[in-house]
Parts: C-alpha cells; sequence; structure tokens
C-alpha cells in the first residue's frame, strides 16, 4: 500500500513539474497546398504543420491536427470544437478567440489566363472583368477590393482547382487567390507558363487563433526560438516560400 502511495505521488508529481502532459491540442488547418496539404497515405503535410510542430516541440505538448475547407474551419473553430485554428486572418472575427503571433507570409494575387494579354495593375483594375476567388475574399481583402468586384461578374467558390479550370476554359477573366497556392494548382492542372501572376496585394502576415491564454505564450515563445535558431526560415525554403 505504501509502494502505491509513493507512485501515485510520483506520477501528480510529474504532471504538476510539466514532465507528463496530458492535453491534446486540437488544432485546425486549411487545406491549401503548400501550407497545408494531405501525401498518398492521408497524413497531413506541409508549412503551417511543421511550424506548429516546431513551435509547440519544447512545451510537451500532445497535438491532434484536421484538415478541411475554409468555411468549415471558420464554423468549427467558432463552435470551439478546435483549440487552435490556422490561417485566421485579422479581419475574420470571431468573438473571444486569441491571435497567435503572425507566421504565414501569404500574398494573394490575381492570376490570368496568359494568352488572354489581360493587364491588371491595381485593384481597380478588376472592374468590369468575371472576377473568381476564394470563400470570405471580400472580407479578408477589405473594402477597396469588395467594392471593385460590386462592378464585376463576380463568385467565390470553395475549391481551389474550380476558377483555374474556369480560367483554362476563359469562363473567368481573372482568379484571385494566394500565390504560391495557385501557382502550384495552375502547375499540376494545366502544366507550367500557363498564367500570369499580378501582385496587386500586399503581403500579409497570418497566424493563428486559439481560446486558451497559455497555448498562445506557449506557441509565442516556441515560435521564437524557431526564428532564431533559423528551423523557420528552413521550413519555408523547403517548400518555396521563400529562396
Amino acid at each position: 500500500m505504501k509502494k502505491l502511495i509513493v507512485q501515485i505521488v510520483l506520477i501528480v508529481s510529474l504532471f504538476l513539474t510539466g514532465n507528463i502532459r496530458a492535453d491534446i491540442i486540437d488544432i485546425a488547418l486549411h487545406h491549401s497546398p503548400p501550407w497545408s496539404d494531405t501525401d498518398s497515405s492521408g497524413q497531413i503535410i506541409g508549412v503551417e504543420i511543421e511550424i506548429i510542430k516546431a513551435a509547440y516541440a519544447a512545451k510537451g505538448h500532445s497535438l491532434k491536427f484536421s484538415i478541411s475547407g475554409y468555411s468549415r474551419l471558420l464554423k468549427r473553430i467558432a463552435e470551439k470544437k478546435f483549440d487552435f485554428a490556422s490561417p485566421l486572418p485579422e479581419s475574420v472575427d470571431i468573438p473571444g478567440i486569441i491571435r497567435t503571433d503572425t507566421f504565414l507570409p501569404f500574398q494573394d494575387v490575381a492570376l490570368t489566363w496568359t494568352e488572354s494579354k489581360i493587364k491588371i495593375q491595381s485593384v481597380t483594375d478588376l472592374e468590369g472583368k468575371s472576377v473568381t476567388a476564394y470563400q470570405n475574399a471580400t472580407v479578408v481583402l477589405g473594402e477597396q477590393y469588395a467594392n471593385a468586384v460590386k462592378r464585376s461578374e463576380y463568385r467565390e467558390v470553395a475549391k481551389r482547382e474550380t476558377p483555374l479550370n474556369l480560367l483554362s476554359l476563359r469562363r473567368t477573366d481573372v482568379v484571385i487567390g494566394e500565390k504560391h497556392i495557385l501557382t502550384a494548382i495552375s502547375e499540376k492542372l494545366h502544366g507550367p507558363g500557363k498564367v500570369t501572376v499580378h501582385p496587386i496585394f500586399p503581403i500579409i502576415n497570418y497566424g493563428g487563433g486559439v481560446w486558451n491564454e497559455k497555448l498562445r505564450q506557449d506557441f509565442n515563445a516556441g515560435l521564437k526560438i524557431i526564428r532564431e535558431n533559423g528551423d523557420y526560415n528552413r521550413i519555408l525554403k523547403k517548400f518555396g516560400i521563400i529562396d
């Protein structure tokens, strides 16, 4: 009996000192290669999962990842079905959510079919054109963009492949989305050199959102470490985000 009590005390002590962690962080990611994707075996891969794993590595948390479309991600994090969601732009309003430091350098761009010879030099050049974008783009990209596409034939779709197929068929003039996502999918579907990238939006660094202040602090502390030791840049280089 005495031995059993000693064992229990030791186990409790380990939990209290952080050597054993009982918590599992449920993390929701948006299906958007190369940021987040699945391989042939169904395992989640990509920039986000590697950065988040590396940032939390020193804190002893167990991580569980899920991947979905963006509307579903926003709905489920708002319902508190997950502890952490990424990416979560500041323009997306979820009452009570706590923002992490930013770690994803996204650049939304306009894409046109190269043979169409369409010139896009600013957001206002979208007016009067057929434009296809990702879900919630008018929220994420702001008032100027929302006003420009009001005067366009405009649609937002869930699947990333759909706009690029519409572009190839000349059923839309312009596709709006993240540069690395769109160019990767375009090359996969139609081969290299088919589309022209128009960088009419600035690079915006996105972070994630959590419901627990301790999880935010742990993530931010770990992110600082991997920025300083070079692991963060190594991950971005691995996936072609930076040279």
